[in-house]
């Protein structure tokens, strides 16, 4: 359950909190390749979205959260009991014409998992990350011809990981020797621009760099780095009823200790019907063929092929 206030104070401030609880009960039998067991966590946040003028906008947030995971059998049948405090803060100016610029940082901590179970150092702490963000945005109307609507965000960020267990830990795969920590860099690209004849394109790109930095000060490229990725659409809305749009996903290759994941591009359509009148107003039908041409590829990290053409149908309503 969520809670959505907002109150005003002044003129020129506002905020809106949003608040909301989070209960997870999970039981997994044992395996040969993993431990079964039992994880179950409460967690409560809160986020203040808090408009200081028509330009400052100031967005706090805070997480507390507590687990307890229980093994269902020996030696893996002890029981541990973990808890965190998160955070985070984004600062966003506009400038009135289009431009804003943001930045945020925020800490948070990744709970022991089952998989931990039997591994001391996994089990009784977290994994913890400082992440620090900078960017900026454009949203123009009538920018090149009336009617039309463009928009573009560019974001920076850094990533540190530390007390990694993760991927350090006895039965972990890939195979990974104990680190001390884990650095990662990227910068992600989103456009649109969109015509008032209902023509419209979006693009979006991550580029992503990465160290891991063992005890002894040995570092080497992360070996759990994604792939930089693209994505472009192309579509069409005709009113408020039929959207229809061509998606092509892209990954590059990626060689990682001697072996290479090869880089593929697949291709998405998609139909998307909204009634306007009658019992099914705004009933949302969509129908997806992805990977259209039924290429055969595996994503990076992955130790299975994905999946070749797939049909999916999907009916939703919005109260």
């Amino acid at each position: 359950p969520r809670q959505h206030y907002a109150v005003a104070t002044v003129a020129e401030y506002c905020s809106a909190v949003h608040t909301g609880l989070e209960l997870i009960h999970k039981e997994r039998l044992d395996a040969s390749n993993a431990p079964g067991g039992k994880d179950r966590r409460v967690a409560v946040y809160a986020v203040d979205d808090m408009r200081i003028t028509d330009a400052w906008a100031v967005t706090p947030a805070l997480r507390y959260e507590t687990s307890k995971i229980t093994g269902s059998s020996a030696p893996n049948d002890g029981t541990y009991d973990n808890n965190a405090l998160m955070g985070g803060l984004s600062v966003r100016y506009a400038f009135g014409n289009g431009l804003a610029l943001f930045t945020s940082a925020a800490y948070t901590e990744g709970l022991p998992m089952i998989d931990h179970l039997g591994t001391d150092a996994a089990i009784t702490s977290s994994e913890k990350a400082e992440t620090y963000e900078i960017g900026a945005s454009f949203d123009r109307h009538d920018l090149f011809r009336n009617g039309d609507q463009f928009a573009i965000k560019g974001v920076y960020y850094e990533t540190t990981l530390t007390d990694v267990s993760s991927y350090s830990v006895s039965g972990v795969r890939p195979p990974a020797p104990a680190l001390d920590r884990v650095e990662t860099s990227g910068l992600e690209l989103e456009a649109s621009y969109a015509l008032d004849t209902g023509l419209y394109f979006d693009v979006n790109a991550n580029v992503v760099r990465g160290t891991e930095y063992e005890p002894g000060g040995v570092s080497g490229d992360w070996r759990l780095l994604p792939a930089d990725s693209l994505r472009v659409t192309v579509g069409k809305k005709f009113g408020k009823e039929l959207d229809l749009s061509w998606e092509v996903v892209g990954n590059t290759s990626v060689t990682d200790d001697g072996e290479t994941s090869a880089g593929f591009g697949v291709h998405n359509l998609r139909a998307t019907y909204v009634p306007q009148n009658g019992i099914l107003k705004d009933t949302q039908f969509r129908v997806g063929l992805e990977n259209a041409f039924d290429k055969t590829y595996t994503p990076h990290l992955s130790t299975r092929t994905a999946p070749g053409r797939n049909v999916k149908f999907s009916i939703s309503r919005m109260f």
